[in-house]
C-alpha cells in the first residue's frame, strides 16, 4: 500500500510504500539538472522520520557526485524513474512468504 505522508520533519512531503512489512519512504524529483545533496538530507530524515527500511530519491535527471557520495554513506537508493517497476528487486526487498 501507499500513502502520502504529513510534512516530515524538513517541510516536504514523501509518498510512503509498505509490502511484505517493509516500508520506503521516496521522494520524487522533477529536475532539469542534476539532483543534488539536499534531496539526499531530505530523504534521509525523512526514513528516521518515518521509521521506514528504505529512503529513495526517485528523478527523471541524473544526481550529482557529491550526492551520490552521501547516499552511499546513508544507505539511501538513487533512482530513475524508469526503476520504479523494479524497485523490490532493486532495494532486495523481502517476499512474503
Amino acid at each position: 500500500s501507499t500513502f502520502k505522508s504529513p510534512s516530515d520533519v524538513c517541510g516536504r512531503h514523501n509518498r510512503v510504500a509498505e509490502k511484505n512489512g517493509a516500508r520506503v519512504v521516496l521522494q520524487c524529483k522533477l529536475y532539469s539538472n542534476p539532483v543534488g545533496n539536499r534531496a539526499v538530507q531530505e530523504i534521509a530524515a525523512g526514513r528516521t522520520h518515518q521509521q521506514a527500511h528504505y529512503g529513495v530519491v526517485v528523478t527523471n535527471s541524473t544526481y550529482t557526485t557529491a550526492a551520490r557520495e552521501l547516499a552511499a554513506t546513508n544507505g539511501i537508493g538513487l533512482l530513475h524513474h524508469t526503476d520504479l517497476l523494479q524497485l523490490e528487486q532493486i532495494l532486495r526487498m523481502p517476499v512474503a512468504q
